[in-house]
């Protein structure tokens, strides 16, 4: 038996189960008609048979099911030799559910739907992890650009940069602000908001509104100041551009001119 068992071990398992569904099947039959049935559940005797080798041929899916290790045992593995005599408790479990067939099958049929529907639960409960991350790796990207549009100017503002030489074509920058546009540059530079509302510039520079909103966006076109759209509405900053603007102009001009 063993080496039938080590030599063909799977033709040696479904052997096992053809043989104890057949059985288990015909004892299902006979309990049955012991237990009152009708003549017309007697005379199906094949559908008993039939019934109990479905029930025998599922019990390896039943044993994966709970983890069970008795077909390596009776295989063997490479770290273990094999061990014959589990081939009866093998046929002892088929033999079972062959002769409880029905109730087997529908107990098992409806462990199988539910584990389906678990592994489906978990797998769109790991999708929807998943996108929660997401959101969250893009919120925390939107938080860090929007701190860093916010330090952006206040860098940029504390940081010297190195003196330009005289007579060079950058000093004759300061001829591209007019006076209006001198006031807004200085007082966003002087401010100790690095982002600005027109609203406010407008109260420091006394400049109409329309006027100050189309002096922004010409100075915006020569990328002196910038914009950003934050939770509080459109805010105003002032770039290296417009820093270098007003060191020139004041170099060009000297302070009283500033």
């Amino acid at each position: 038996m063993e080496e039938l068992i080590s030599g063909h071990p799977m033709w040696t398992l479904i052997l096992v189960m053809l043989s104890a569904g057949i059985v288990g099947g015909a004892v299902n039959h006979f309990l049955a008609m012991e237990t009152g049935a009708t003549q017309s559940v007697r005379r199906f005797m094949g559908r008993d048979l039939l019934v109990g080798l479905a029930a025998s041929f599922m019990v390896p899916l039943f044993l994966n099911m709970i983890s069970s290790d008795l077909v390596d045992l009776i295989r063997g593995t490479k770290d273990s030799a094999a061990q014959p005599y589990k081939i009866l408790v093998f046929a002892g479990f088929c033999l079972i559910a062959a002769i409880s067939s029905r109730a087997f099958i529908r107990t098992l049929s409806d462990q199988v739907l539910n584990e389906v529907k678990e592994t489906r639960k978990e797998a769109r409960a790991a999708k929807e992890q998943a996108q929660q991350a997401t959101e969250k790796v893009q919120e925390v990207k939107e938080n860090v650009q929007e701190v860093h549009a916010e330090i952006g100017p206040i860098v940029s503002r504390q940081t010297e940069d190195e003196p330009t030489a005289e007579g060079s074509p950058a000093l004759t920058r300061f001829n591209e602000i007019d006076e209006n546009e001198r006031k807004i540059l200085k007082a966003m530079a002087d401010s100790k908001f690095a982002l600005r509302t027109l609203s406010g510039i407008a109260r420091e520079v006394d400049i109409d509104s329309a006027e100050l909103e189309g002096l922004h966006v010409g100075l915006l076109a020569k990328n002196m100041v910038g914009k950003r759209m934050g939770k509080k509405g459109i805010r105003w900053y002032i770039t290296q551009g417009g820093l270098d603007a007003l060191q020139q102009r004041k170099a060009g001009l000297g302070d009283d001119g500033f």
